[in-house]
């Protein structure tokens, strides 16, 4: 729930699954956690989150590229056509259900 605290402000997170050790499956629980508190600010176009491995540590992948280009297009650039920034996806298969750890109704805070 940490990361919503900085909803409704934008906010993109990018992560390299493939190393155990930045802990894949606790940041897509916190991220998903985190999706479902812009949703309830009515912010969703404000928050990505991309999973994305078959890259080196500390490397970035074109495969972000867009979403990355799309945030900074739009929320530092002004550029409302930047590109899509409603992002949350993952090339991982994960067997994590984030309505167990966050087992509300989103409701409507705007």
């Amino acid at each position: 729930m940490l990361a919503g605290l900085v909803a409704p402000r934008p906010l993109y997170v990018m992560e390299n699954p493939d190393f155990e050790w930045l802990g894949k499956v606790s940041t897509y629980g916190c991220m998903g956690t985190a999706q479902k508190q812009y949703q309830a600010l009515g912010a969703l176009n404000s928050f990505g989150y991309s999973q994305e491995g078959g890259h080196n540590h500390c490397s970035f992948p074109s495969g972000q590229a867009a979403e990355l280009n799309a945030f900074i297009g739009k929320f530092l650039l002004g550029n409302a056509s930047a590109g899509l920034t409603s992002v949350f996806r993952t090339d991982q298969s994960l067997n994590f259900n984030i309505d167990t750890w966050s087992p509300w109704p989103v409701p409507n805070l705007v």
